[in-house]
């Protein structure tokens, strides 16, 4: 494993539709969960695993992110910046237009809300070992919206 861990690219500019009561006022990275915004757990899991490079991809309310992220006092070391990508903008386009501040050929991408029980650094490993493009982690909700394909090939 490298000694320098990827950035983590962090989609923040969604409008969050599905939270209409809460994204009305908030974005949806910043609306809480025990006490902190989502996006707060995000990177704070990938923290726990070694990650201190975080570009957050606003859009929708993005000042309100923006000022988040500034605010944070983060451990030292760390780096959050944030890139406004408009509140329109597709998931795939935001990340194009990310691509310039990227210093390295890989990266990790998450959703702000991409909160899970798992294992990052092995996940990184293995798909260094698989040598593979793309490493994507997913679940198999049982919900009417998100859902990969997962036997296409």
């Amino acid at each position: 494993m490298p000694t320098t861990l990827p950035t983590v690219v962090i989609l923040c500019g969604g409008r969050g539709t599905r939270l209409h009561e809460h994204s009305s006022v908030l974005p949806k990275p910043l609306i809480a969960v025990g006490g902190r915004p989502i996006v707060w757990h995000v990177i704070s899991m990938y923290l726990a695993h070694g990650f201190r490079r975080f570009l957050l991809l606003t859009g929708y309310r993005a000042d309100q992110v923006e000022a988040f992220a500034a605010a944070e006092p983060w451990p030292g070391g760390v780096s959050v910046t944030c890139l406004d990508t408009g509140p329109d903008t597709a998931t795939g386009e935001r990340v194009r237009l990310a691509a310039p501040l990227l210093e390295e050929e890989r990266f990790c991408l998450t959703y702000a809300d991409g909160v899970a029980d798992i294992d990052l650094s092995a996940l990184l490993e293995h798909h260094r070992e698989l040598g593979g493009r793309a490493t994507m982690a997913v679940v198999q909700p049982d919900l009417p919206f998100g859902v990969a394909r997962l036997d296409w090939y």
